[in-house]
């Protein structure tokens, strides 16, 4: 665990002016549905997750989990055991399944991104969708930057409204990560 902590981004590691909230308290899967949760040979040995950073109330916002394995070949394993079109489903179904009393999440579009180059492998994916209110409707758009490095996998979930995140600040913290795994 002490490794995959280590790993997590840091408030210098975003831009200027971007505080932490939140930390989730426990890690999330990298896998949903009915994808398996575990790889021959690769073996998990920590992972962590960071707060949820914020450029304004409002957003954009990041969070980071990082995975830690005990090879640097079960990490690439894993990574390309996750890094497919099941991954694009999975996001759709977990922005669609943010829905609450208060807020409605309806996913109107996703696809798969160029990935920064970041890491030994990458990949990236966008949905992009709405969310309503009682009286406003908004565009959210919600990316995933996976990165593969060493015996690490790290996994950038960044949100948004309105407009997404700039592919640069997604590059910049996609590569402070990897410098970190």
């Amino acid at each position: 665990m002490a490794a995959a902590k280590r790993a997590l981004i840091r408030p210098a590691d975003i831009a200027r002016g971007w505080t932490a909230g939140l930390t989730p308290k426990k890690v999330g899967a990298l896998t949903c549905g009915s994808a398996a949760k575990t790889v021959k040979g690769a073996v998990e040995t920590g992972s962590a997750v960071s707060p949820t950073y914020r450029a304004s109330s409002t957003g954009p916002f990041v969070s980071e989990s990082a995975y830690v394995y005990s090879t640097a070949a079960g990490a690439a394993s894993f990574f390309e055991h996750v890094a497919n079109k099941a991954a694009l489903a999975c996001l759709a179904a977990s922005v669609a399944g943010g829905s609450t009393k208060n807020v409605t999440f309806k996913v109107s579009h996703s696809e798969q991104l160029p990935a920064p180059k970041a890491g030994t492998k990458t990949a990236a994916y966008r949905v992009v969708g709405s969310a309503k209110l009682t009286a406003q409707k908004v565009r959210v758009y919600v990316d995933v930057v996976l990165v593969l490095r060493r015996n690490a996998i790290s996994e950038l979930s960044w949100s948004s409204f309105l407009v997404p995140v700039s592919t640069s600040l997604q590059l910049h913290v996609a590569r402070a990560a990897a410098a970190r795994l």
